[in-house]
């Protein structure tokens, strides 16, 4: 039972972690002011750095397990997971101000809190951390479905 528990808490964990990249990636075009008419080549600047993001948010207590001599990734898995927040942050809060898709213009925290409410604010802020924890959580959760199962495996 409890590993259909696991098995259910990932799953769900992977479906936030997806609407993280898909956030992710609308506040990276709010972030680098994309439009439909920008050239299809500069689209794939916020949809890489995403996915790199979102890997390395995955793998995140793989990289403290091994913290020595990952000082260099480490630093990289800071400024990701910096980005990450700040462009899924600003992905809610365009998602929440509604609009014409494209016409993103909520680029900067100050923008978010001149034009929504603080309730709003507030919302996105919790929401924007529940979101880009979930890769990591998943990974842990993960890794603790691996040891139950090995554990069934040897009685």
């Amino acid at each position: 039972m409890i590993i259909q528990v696991y098995r259910l808490a990932i799953v769900g964990l992977l479906v936030v972690g997806a609407y993280d990249l898909f956030t992710s990636f609308v506040g990276a075009v709010s972030l680098f002011n994309l439009s439909g008419e920008s050239p299809l080549y500069f689209w794939g600047l916020p949809a890489a750095i995403g996915i790199g993001a979102f890997s390395l948010n995955l793998i995140t207590q793989a990289i403290w397990d091994k913290r020595q001599g990952m000082r260099g990734i480490m630093l990289v898995w800071g400024a990701f997971l910096i980005y990450d927040y700040y462009t899924s942050y600003l992905g809610l809060a365009n998602i929440v101000r509604g609009g014409e898709p494209w016409k993103m213009n909520l680029a900067s925290i100050e923008t978010v809190i001149q034009v929504l409410s603080l309730e709003q604010v507030a919302a996105i802020t919790i929401i924007a951390l529940i979101v880009v924890v979930s890769p990591m959580t998943a990974f842990v959760v993960i890794r603790r479905l691996s040891e139950l199962q090995r554990k069934n495996d040897d009685t």
